[in-house]
């Protein structure tokens, strides 16, 4: 009677064990999903994350845009500029006129490239330098203009006589974005750049206005 009461005994313990267990199983499982569930999102949280990325993506990349047009603009300016500059100083060192025209984009790297003929305030899609006199020598290559940049001379054509002066070739040439050509920005973008302008007068100074 007492080995059957022990046997009953360990067989409760058993059990008791085995429900102790499960239930601190059971326990951990739910601590687990409220942990879970604590470190989640909800839908509105969510979309106020969309949204607040869609607010500053409609205000960032159009400002990106800008700034990266606007920097173009400038890079064409400082290359035109120089060059109007080195042109000069050339066309007095040797007596010699320097002349400006533009050529097709596929012809900057061209060994004699041919001038195109384009009308005044046209755009040009790339230039060079030559020597205005028999040779047609090419002293300086300038550079493809991007498609976003217009570079638009007040003539055909930009000279220097062998003097250094510009009597026939005295202009503004104006470099802006195309957007801003087109009128694709507002006027508080316009006021914050887009133009440069490089002015060239009866003596030969160049001016730069951005």
């Amino acid at each position: 009677m007492v080995h059957s009461n022990v046997q009953i005994l360990r067989a409760l313990r058993r059990q008791w064990s085995a429900q102790g267990l499960v239930a601190s199983a059971m326990g951990g499982a739910t601590r687990t999903v409220r942990a879970s569930r604590q470190h989640g999102f909800s839908l509105l949280e969510l979309l106020v994350v969309l949204a607040i990325v869609g607010v500053l993506s409609s205000v960032g990349v159009p400002a990106y845009q800008r700034l990266d047009e606007q920097q173009r603009v400038d890079s064409v300016t400082q290359a035109f500029a120089q060059q109007m500059q080195s042109a000069r100083v050339l066309a007095q060192a040797r007596g010699v006129a320097m002349r400006a025209c533009p050529i097709a984009a596929a012809d900057i790297d061209a060994a004699s490239p041919s001038c195109l003929s384009l009308s005044a305030h046209a755009a040009w899609p790339a230039w060079v330098w030559r020597s205005n006199d028999a040779s047609g020598e090419v002293v300086y290559r300038g550079q493809v203009v991007p498609s976003v940049v217009a570079l638009r001379p007040a003539r055909s054509y930009v000279v220097f006589d062998g003097s250094g002066r510009a009597a026939a070739s005295n202009q503004t040439i104006v470099i802006q974005s195309v957007n801003e050509q087109t009128g694709a920005v507002n006027s508080a973008d316009s006021a914050n750049g887009g133009t440069s302008k490089i002015v060239l007068s009866n003596l030969g100074q160049v001016t730069v206005q951005q």
